[in-house]
Order: structure tokens, then C-alpha cells, then sequence
């Protein structure tokens, strides 16, 4: 299963992503600073930069 994480670098969001891993579904976590992303989620997480308020439109 495909599965996008909203804020995926705080404390939810982040073991929602480690879960769906474990699991064996494909994450993409969206999120704001790649760096802080890099850091808690390890490098192997896709992830997706928006800024707050940005997902009005299909991308």
C-alpha cells in the first residue's frame, strides 16, 4: 500500500512512518525542512517539501 504521512517529522508522525515501514508499505512522508526529515527519519523515507497552507492545488 501507498501511503503519504502528514507531518511525518513529529512525534506521531514519525512512528506512523517507522509502523507503515515495518509493515512493508511504500511512505512518503511530507514534510517542511528535508534536513530535520533526514535526521529523524533516516535517509531511506522519500520525502515530499511543502510549506504550511500549500496544498491547495494538485501538484
Amino acid at each position: 500500500m501507498k501511503i503519504a504521512v502528514l507531518g511525518a517529522t513529529g512525534r506521531a508522525g514519525s512512528a506512523i512512518v517507522a509502523e507503515a515501514q515495518r509493515r512493508g508499505h511504500e511512505v512518503l512522508a511530507v514534510v517542511r525542512d528535508t534536513q530535520k526529515a533526514a535526521s529523524r527519519l533516516g535517509q531511506n523515507v522519500p520525502t515530499l517539501v511543502k510549506a504550511p497552507l500549500e496544498l491547495t492545488e494538485a501538484d
